[in-house]
């Protein structure tokens, strides 16, 4: 996966201020354990001693003395193992510390490819980058409230704390199955809780290290304009979009829906959908008719066809205490 400029310096940045912290831990804790064993840096410097005789029998030919010494090097690293033993320590406390021992924190694995610490760390600064686009304090379940939807079932029609009863038990099901390849299109007026629910869809997850994006729509295209407006033409934002775990696409409606803003919804949409990534996404369009009028027929069949609807209706909650 290609990652953004400023997500690899970041992530070597990160990785360097290990390699210093864990090389001080390295040589605070062997200075430790070599103050605690008597003996001990005698009996390292007889075993280097013993290593670079073995090396040098080996190359000049000397089999004999070169299996001799291997013999000795061996009694001498048990030597070694039982001072270490006797005052608590083992071998392994003289070896130099890592936080990733698969590439000593260097980022790159013997075998030359990337290490997944920094696979991970481009990630965490990717996700960071796009989800301070729209920073919204994140929501929880505990702390949605159904008390607030009224209780009125006009002409026999479910109340709307009844259908929030519903979409709630589905929003909490949702992240406690995810992955499920499933994607979510939240519908209603504003101010009826959608933004909360996925927030919190998002909380459950973040905290099982699902790779989570959320952005406001009314936001996030203009950056991926400003991204592609160089000669490049290219979107850091747009790819992180793509890739992610799960995307969450908040107040679809609310950006300027420009040919540029449709095609890139649909290239978004179109591309989880063939990477079988889930999405979630809300928007103030009661309608299908409505979605379909501002984003053509292409856009609205992919909604209506591969989302889960979840129909939101009542009094905008934010009017009542």
């Amino acid at each position: 996966m290609a990652y953004s400029e400023e997500a690899l310096t970041r992530a070597n940045e990160e990785l360097e201020k290990r390699r210093q912290t864990y090389a001080m831990r390295t040589m605070e804790l062997q200075e430790k354990v070599r103050s605690s064993v008597p003996g001990l840096s005698d009996a390292e410097r007889e075993y280097r001693a013993m290593g670079l005789l073995r090396m040098r029998a080996r190359l000049s030919g000397d089999v004999r003395e070169a299996e001799r010494l291997s013999e000795g090097l061996a009694e001498q690293r048990k030597k070694i193992d039982s001072m270490l033993a006797a005052r608590g320590f083992s071998r392994s406390d003289l070896e130099d510390q890592h936080y990733c021992h698969e590439c000593g924190d260097t980022g790159v694995r013997p075998d030359g490819s990337v290490c997944s610490c920094k696979e991970q760390l481009m990630s965490e600064f990717e996700r960071s980058r796009i989800n301070s686009i729209s920073p919204l304090e994140m929501c929880t379940f505990d702390t949605f409230s159904l008390d607030k939807y009224s209780s009125d079932s006009p002409d026999g029609k479910i109340s709307p704390r009844a259908n929030m009863t519903g979409i709630l038990r589905r929003c909490m099901a949702y992240a406690d199955s995810f992955p499920n390849r499933r994607n979510l299109l939240l519908m209603g007026s504003s101010g009826l809780g959608k933004t909360h629910l996925a927030l919190s869809i998002a909380d459950r997850l973040i905290k099982k290290n699902v790779d989570v994006v959320y952005c406001s729509c009314s936001s996030v295209f203009d950056r991926i304009r400003e991204e592609m407006s160089d000669f490049s033409h290219h979107s850091d934002t747009l790819e992180s979009l793509k890739r992610c775990t799960l995307l969450i696409l908040d107040d679809l409606g609310s950006e300027y829906a420009s040919n540029q803003t449709k095609a890139l919804l649909y290239d978004v949409i179109n591309s989880r959908m063939s990477s079988s990534l889930s999405t979630i996404i809300t928007t103030n369009y009661t309608k299908r008719s409505q979605v379909e009028t501002v984003y053509g027929e292409k856009i609205s069949s992919r909604l209506f066809g591969n989302f889960e609807y979840l129909p939101f209706f009542g009094d905008d909650i934010r009017l009542k205490h």
